[in-house]
């Protein structure tokens, strides 16, 4: 037998219900618990106890030879013969009258199926003798799995169809169940409650949808903004940069026009009166030689002569 095997029997042994179908050999009970070997190990005596019985208890003694044991090493061997028993089913077992673990086969009425360890697991989880819950509630007793579906038809507590969604309180057999439908004011409403379920459901769903849509525009615009503050700071960065630029020209011309001794003359033009003859705002002032032209709103033309207007330091 593969590992997988041996862990199997040792997992199914843990059962509290066990009836063998014949008393196995007393080499292949356990010297401190008296029990068939559940995940048996050789200790460092020499001698095979199961694993739980060395580990459960601090400084646990070979009752044999009286050493202290602590485990070496799992028995295959031993493994494999408990793995060879064969036992009942649990399903076809019973606790004995007056016992709380001890078990006996059933009289009647339990599977009569044979099964060594490793295998009991899958038959017991599939076994026609299993007793499961009605599946219309508590109320009723459980049942063996062969026999579920004959209860069903007779069951008591059949409910409404309606019981779920509409919490309609009726409960009965089958026969009965048919005449209540046929005054059901749910079984009656049944295609207007459909069709107003499936428009809410409709209506869900566009809700869903827009909420979609909203939530990717909300994700494109935050995007933009942050698209746009980063490209703000970026130019925020770059006039700052150029600003530093003109200010460091702006010096060196300076500079050099200090170490050149450059200077500039300026002449600029000093108003030492009105412009006479005009009856209206003037518009335009220009020169020409020595002399200045002024353009009036009054359509005329006035002519002086610079020396007159100009001045200096």
């Amino acid at each position: 037998p593969s590992r997988l095997t041996l862990s199997s029997s040792s997992s199914s042994l843990e059962d509290p219900c066990m009836v063998f179908c014949s008393p196995p050999n007393r080499r292949l009970y356990c010297a401190l618990c008296n029990k068939v070997y559940k995940d048996p190990v050789i200790t460092t005596c020499g001698h095979t106890f199961c694993r739980r019985c060395c580990t459960s208890k601090p400084n646990e003694k070979c009752p044999t030879d009286g050493y202290q044991i602590s485990v070496v090493v799992a028995n295959l061997t031993v493994s494999d013969q408990v793995g060879e028993l064969l036992i009942h089913c649990k399903f076809g077992c019973q606790l004995k009258e007056g016992s709380t673990d001890e078990w006996e086969l059933m009289p009647e009425g339990g599977c009569p199926l044979t099964i060594k360890a490793p295998q009991r697991r899958l038959h017991e989880r599939n076994c026609e003798y299993a007793r499961v819950p009605c599946p219309n509630g508590p109320a009723c007793p459980l049942v063996t799995k062969k026999d579920l579906n004959k209860h069903i038809r007779v069951c008591e507590h059949t409910p409404c169809p309606h019981h779920i969604k509409y919490e309609c309180r009726f409960r009965g057999t089958h026969e009965q169940l048919s005449e209540h439908l046929n005054s059901c004011q749910y079984e009656q409403l049944k295609g207007i409650l459909t069709m107003f379920e499936d428009g809410i459901a409709s209506l869900n769903r566009r809700v869903k949808q827009k909420d979609e849509e909203i939530a990717d525009m909300r994700k494109n615009f935050e995007t933009r903004l942050e698209r746009q503050a980063d490209n703000q700071a970026k130019l925020s960065r770059e006039l700052a940069g150029f600003k530093s630029q003109v200010r460091c020209l702006t010096n060196e011309m300076q500079a050099i026009a200090t170490r050149a001794g450059l200077q500039q003359e300026s002449n600029y033009f000093k108003c030492v009166g009105t412009f006479v003859g005009h009856d209206g705002p003037i518009w335009c002032l220009c020169t020409h030689g020595d002399l200045v032209y002024s353009g009036s709103s009054d359509n005329t033309i006035k002519v002086s002569e610079r020396k007159d207007m100009l001045a200096g330091d």
